[in-house]
């Protein structure tokens, strides 16, 4: 086995957290930045077999990955299509898939987390032509209370182009925001989400291309008058969809320029497990 840096077996620590052991690639792009070194134990023992790199503990981990790409691949295959309808309303901006997914990890139960910024003020309205569209085509997504949630769409993140910092920072959520995977990308958009969220290099450097993403800093949004004009839709797009989830609403955060449906929150849960 060849000897492994700090930062890469600090990675293959973190990643032991999702059942989800390493190759060689894998090193590369998601070893951890050195300033978080000190987050990992000192002294971490690692397995080297079949090209995987994983824990002692972990025996099993890489039949499970591999059990899990192709769970990934129907899962995939479903959420292009839905983009590819999503795709044919003009204020959408982006489409990723996110969550487990976007590393190819999903279990053959789990759903299909996608991502979705839309046009500066057309969030909510947008929203609503988004399900309405998904229903009529008979793509199956993800109701509150369901329990049945196997290949079904989960549209939990919503962001407006104007707005796409992520506002919660740590290890976690850093590695969410890299590794999603961009399946319809308008006007450089998902270069924009890397470009507003660059704090995320400082934890996972090599995640992508840093040099790529310095030209969109002369991409100014640009505002449609008309959004001016639709400006008492979207708010009464927004009241009625706020007004419907009521009740519904624990740790999610929804305002005018973002929509985060989030059922379990792992950094608290990353964290204690860094720090013991």
């Amino acid at each position: 086995m060849k000897k492994l840096l700090p930062e890469e077996k600090a990675s293959i620590f973190y990643h032991s957290f999702f059942d989800y052991p390493l190759t060689e690639e894998d090193l590369l792009k998601w070893a951890v930045g050195r300033k978080f070194l000190s987050l990992f134990p000192k002294k971490i023992n690692v397995i080297q077999k079949d090209g995987f790199y994983f824990l002692p503990e972990e025996k099993s981990s890489i039949s499970w990955r591999q059990k899990r790409e192709k769970f990934s691949e129907r899962k995939i295959k479903i959420a292009k299509k839905a983009a590819s309808l999503i795709s044919l309303l003009p204020t959408v901006k982006l489409v990723a898939i996110t969550g487990s997914l976007a590393m190819r990890n999903a279990d053959i139960d789990s759903d299909i987390d996608l991502m979705i910024v839309t046009k500066s003020g057309f969030l909510w309205t947008t929203r609503i032509f988004v399900y309405l569209f998904l229903f009529a085509f008979g793509f199956p997504f993800r109701r509150f209370g369901s329990r049945e949630v196997k290949d079904k769409l989960c549209l939990n993140i919503w962001l407006d182009e104007g707005k796409l910092v992520w506002h919660k920072k740590n290890i976690f959520t850093a590695h969410e925001v890299l590794q999603i995977v961009p399946l319809l990308n308008r006007n450089f958009t998902y270069e924009q989400f890397l470009s507003a969220n660059l704090w995320a290099f400082d934890y996972w450097p090599n995640a992508a291309d840093k040099r790529k993403l310095k030209w969109t800093a002369f991409l100014k949004l640009k505002i449609d008058f008309f959004s001016y004009i639709w400006a008492p839709f979207e708010l009464l797009a927004f009241l009625l969809q706020r007004l419907y989830m009521l009740g519904k609403i624990g740790r999610e955060t929804v305002s005018l320029d973002r929509a985060i449906f989030h059922p379990i929150d792992l950094s608290d849960r990353i964290l204690q497990k860094l720090h013991t």
